[in-house]
């Protein structure tokens, strides 16, 4: 991994415990001579995008929810992501937030490791037309509503076409 020199400390909105968690790690980040800002994940995507473009990492302070929906808001942003837990899982925000220092150091010193996720563009369309559309990593969970239901659904990669598949969701 690369040197990193400046990071955008992203929290989860209204979370007092991530958002003075943020200002601890901001300073401490700055004693280091590593430049640091703060945005709040509910902040607009296209904001939220301008902060991250020229980072060198994402430090997402929040749960498993926060990191999907900072990671869905950046991802045509070729940026890291690296999760501080403050939910209940953490299966995607790997570090406990009562221990964020050791593994900063490790970052700082080059010493993580990156995991490259898949980024897929989907589009829902109806009688030739786009009703909807957006990013997603590595899967799209497509259904009609609140039941599930078999539906067809035509796949296309890359403008070739896959076939039509039936799934509930």
């Amino acid at each position: 991994m690369q040197s990193v020199t400046s990071i955008l400390l992203v929290t989860k909105a209204g979370h007092a415990d991530a958002e003075s968690t943020a200002l601890a790690v901001s300073r401490w980040l700055e004693a280091r001579g590593v430049a640091a800002s703060t945005l709040s994940a509910a902040c607009p995507p296209e904001e939220l995008a301008a902060g991250a473009r020229g980072v060198d990492t994402v430090l997402v302070l929040g749960g498993d929810g926060t990191f999907v929906g900072v990671g869905r808001k950046l991802a045509l942003v070729n940026v890291p992501l690296l999760g501080i837990n403050f939910g209940q899982v953490g299966f995607l925000t790997e570090l406990p937030a009562a221990r964020w220092q050791p593994a900063l150091e490790r970052l700082l010193a080059g010493r993580m490791i990156e995991r490259t996720c898949l980024v897929l563009n989907w589009d829902v369309r109806r009688e030739g037309r786009s009703v909807a559309s957006g990013h997603a990593a590595n899967d799209v969970v497509a259904g009609r509503g609140a039941l599930a239901r078999v539906l067809p659904v035509h796949v296309a990669v890359d403008g070739e076409d896959m076939g039509l598949g039936r799934a509930d969701g």
